[in-house]
């Protein structure tokens, strides 16, 4: 049975390439990503390359609900890559507190995420 890994901001650079070495590893995978530095056609670019085309759910790593919504939704994920985060350098110097904020409680929900315990 082939294991399913989550991650998380899947479209973008770092996500996307981790998602179709996953792929070719013999993985399943569902990407969830709030597309805000990236765009859902990363998504036909990785079936094009694999020839697989990865599960794909429009989520705020933010969104506790929506998150519970995807573990019911693919009971079997086995694990997760956590890339989902707000990190341009250039948007640092205007947005500090706004970039540290998703990405510190973005991880925080998924310590809290109750269909991961």
């Amino acid at each position: 049975m082939k294991q399913t890994i989550l991650v998380t901001g899947g479209t973008g650079f770092i996500g996307s390439h981790t998602t179709v070495e996953l792929i070719n590893a013999g993985y399943d995978v569902v990407i969830i990503d709030n597309l805000s530095n990236s765009n859902a056609d990363v998504v036909d670019g990785i079936e094009k390359i694999t020839g697989v085309r990865p599960a794909f759910e429009k989520v705020d790593c933010l969104d506790y609900p929506a998150l519970e919504g995807v573990f019911q939704k693919y009971p079997a994920i086995s694990g997760i890559i956590h890339f989902a985060a707000s990190k341009a350098v250039s948007r640092l110097k205007n947005r500090c507190s706004t970039t540290a904020t998703t990405s510190i409680l973005s991880s925080i929900c998924w310590s809290l995420c109750p269909s991961m315990m």
